[in-house]
């Protein structure tokens, strides 16, 4: 399901705006001066859609109208446009769920002691802030529960339940990911016996182990279809179902394999171990053609479950290895990102700079971490980009909703993200009734 447009009225007290989201180009990008409420547009959104209506309440705006494909639509009121202590409605069709504040919610304040003496990470400074101790950031209720939310059993358990089920069903309807301009550094929660601990974590270190993971989650699905197709060979073999390709056939199926086999090892998904030097004969009788055409079926089964991920990775590294000079990254199944100098010096991601930095975790979120279908909300692109690359933003951006088949909207300021696609721009002016 998808977010068509959204309406909203009176946000920070004197806004009002309708932005209808481009889905022909599925591209919109808000663009505008700073305080007219773009990356507080992508949060609405965000926080509705990801179960955090504690942090949706804090956010001053009178009503939210959004409207979703099958023309139905989602109302959010507040009773104070301008309190964080308002109570917040919201509505669909016949139900309505009304939240209200957290000063008047015992139950939940109650809880809130509870995350207090559990974390010794968290010291309170006021009724509703703590100071995060490894930082010494002053953290809201919404950054707590955020960070904590789903792991503190009383926590998650009490935000579940206060939530109804036509709710949960609705906000489930829209995948949609922020992608946040504070991007180079993950909150990490770790659990222990008696408390819970947060720090703060490269996100280029931690996505370059992520996707070893993921490398290594794909290459186990491999190694199981491998095993069954193998045990069950003979089989099949035997049964005559088969269809025999002729040696024209066969020849261009092993090329094409061929073809994959070498990409997939290029993409560092499998080893030079696993290249084959076998040659096609020119003649076969019928009974070989027909345990070849069975092995060219296997064979492809079997690389095709790589392909979407082969896919990623190639767009991956083609474009950090346009943009980046003196070094080029290669993917490790073992290590995940591999960088070699020029001179051929192995490189840590450690040493990349803030805008290559930027640059890795913009591509790997929209590559590896946006399921298809889905809304991806991506706040100030520009971010440590030189000009050029800001320039080469959009492009990019297109060669990967060809891949993940979403949707993006961008907040920025920077006329150099929007190029020429103008076409693409909302000018949050605030007045875009």
């Amino acid at each position: 399901m998808q977010v068509r447009q959204l309406v909203i009225t009176k946000l920070f007290g004197t806004l009002d705006y309708s932005l209808a989201l481009n889905h022909k180009d599925h591209i919109t990008i808000l663009h505008g001066p700073n305080g007219f409420g773009k990356t507080t547009i992508l949060r609405i959104l965000h926080y509705f859609f990801n179960h955090q209506e504690i942090a949706l309440a804090k956010i001053p705006f009178q009503e939210c109208e959004i409207l979703l494909e099958d023309q139905s639509r989602i109302m959010l009121h507040k009773d104070q446009v301008m309190s964080a202590n308002s109570a917040l409605t919201i509505s669909y069709q016949n139900q309505q769920y009304r939240l209200e504040p957290v000063s008047k919610n015992q139950d939940l304040m109650g809880v809130l002691h509870d995350i207090e003496r559990s974390v010794p990470s968290l010291k309170r400074t006021g009724n509703n802030s703590w100071q995060y101790l490894p930082t010494q950031e002053i953290w809201s209720l919404e950054d707590v529960i955020d960070t904590f939310g789903q792991s503190i059993p009383s926590l998650k358990y009490y935000l579940e339940e206060m939530r109804p089920e036509w709710l949960k069903q609705l906000q489930d309807r829209c995948d949609i990911r922020l992608i946040d301009a504070q991007r180079l550094f993950l909150r990490h929660t770790l659990s222990e016996p008696s408390s819970l601990v947060s720090s703060m974590m490269d996100s280029v270190n931690f996505y370059s182990r992520e996707l070893v993971r993921l490398i290594q989650a794909e290459l186990a699905r491999y190694a199981a279809l491998a095993q069954s197709l193998d045990i069950s060979y003979p089989s099949r073999l035997l049964s005559g179902k088969t269809d025999i390709l002729d040696e024209a056939q066969l020849k261009k199926k092993f090329q094409d394999l061929e073809k994959n086999r070498i990409r997939l090892l290029q993409t560092g998904l499998l080893s030079m171990d696993e290249q084959t030097e076998f040659e096609m004969p020119s003649r076969l009788e019928k009974h070989l053609r027909l345990a070849f055409s069975l092995y060219v079926e296997d064979t492809w089964n079997k690389l095709s479950l790589l392909s979407e991920l082969a896919n990623r990775i190639e767009l991956f590294t083609a474009i950090v290895n346009k943009l980046f000079s003196h070094k080029r990254l290669k993917i490790d199944k073992q290590r995940g990102f591999l960088f070699q100098s020029t001179q051929g010096h192995i490189l840590s991601p450690d040493v990349l700079s803030s805008g290559e930095k930027h640059e890795m975790v913009l591509l790997y979120e929209l590559l590896f971490k946006t399921p298809k279908g889905s809304l991806i909300l991506i706040d100030e692109p520009e971010l440590s980009l030189h000009v050029l690359w800001q320039e080469e933003f959009l492009q990019q951006l297109q060669k990967i909703i060809k891949i993940n088949e979403c949707d993006v909207l961008v907040a920025t300021h920077s006329p150099e993200i929007i190029n020429d696609r103008w076409d693409l721009t909302i000018a949050l002016e605030g007045d875009n009734a």
